[in-house]
């Protein structure tokens, strides 16, 4: 399957949550401006969150952005946001969300931080504070719940653009526990629980590609198992089935980027695309 979101031309950075209100499957997205030239990162930039929804998994409809205050809904295009996570918990949702507050031509500029945003419907949401991390450039979050605390996974661009992790008690106060994995530099950290351990899913970039790492416990100890194609990618366990999320190129020489969903097989350790 693949969506491609046609008013920007860019859909990238997703991740993907059952909406039980609803009764549909959300999609969220970096909403990336792929159809701008590529003489620099503008396309990259005064970005907004994108929503799709599927009843099955395999036709999307387009939703609109997420609204909530003036920045997230973006308008002016005067910030930037990306990577999206999403989770429900005792019926609410919590958004972790990159946020960049100004539009750059280059990477190297500006700071970033993780914001922290919830929601009763998916849609609409409401700011709640600003994630205090390891540094002013912190992006692509990822929340996993592991025994009695919620753990997130983030990229520190600042400290070699490694993983870092804090853990929180209550989805709102979060302390920095330290780098995790320092294999390579990469971004995009995705964590699950498959086969009675944890798998880490990152965005190494190039021929490295999409690096998986396992641990007994989800907390260290990450060790390399294998590697996958496409970029910012997500892993989820379905009915028993492996979905692979991810984002691709769409049209050669140009940004434009389309969201892939396609099945995982697994065995000993090693996951391929089905």
């Amino acid at each position: 399957m693949a969506f491609f979101d046609v008013e920007c031309g860019g859909a990238a950075d997703p991740v993907m949550i059952w909406n039980s209100k609803e009764k549909e499957w959300f999609l969220y997205y970096t909403q990336r401006r792929g159809y701008m030239s590529t003489e620099n990162t503008l396309w990259g930039h005064g970005t907004r969150i994108g929503i799709a929804s599927s009843v099955d998994g395999r036709k999307w409809r387009y939703r609109g952005v997420c609204q909530g205050d003036g920045e997230l809904t973006n308008s002016d295009r005067k910030v930037s946001w990306w990577a999206p996570e999403i989770i429900c918990y005792k019926d609410t949702f919590h958004m972790f969300v990159t946020h960049v507050p100004e539009v750059y031509k280059t990477w190297s500029e500006g700071t970033r931080d993780i914001r922290h945003y919830i929601s009763m419907d998916g849609i609409n949401w409401e700011f709640q504070s600003v994630l205090s991390l390891s540094s002013s450039r912190c992006i692509d979050a990822c929340v996993c719940r592991i025994g009695n605390l919620w753990y997130l996974w983030y990229k520190d661009e600042t400290n070699g653009s490694y993983t870092y992790m804090a853990s929180s008690c209550d989805l709102y106060n979060w302390q920095v526990l330290g780098v995790v994995n320092d294999d390579c530099s990469h971004e995009a950290p995705f964590v699950w629980k498959y086969d009675g351990k944890y798998w880490m899913i990152v965005d190494a970039w190039g021929e490295k590609g999409l690096r998986i790492y396992a641990s007994k416990d989800g907390l260290k100890d990450w060790v390399y198992k294998c590697s996958l194609p496409g970029s910012h990618p997500a892993i989820y366990e379905i009915n028993g089935r492996l979905f692979f999320v991810r984002h691709e190129e769409y049209a050669p020489g140009t940004m434009q980027t389309a969201i892939h969903i396609s099945e995982l097989m697994y065995k000993d350790g090693v996951f391929k695309k089905k």
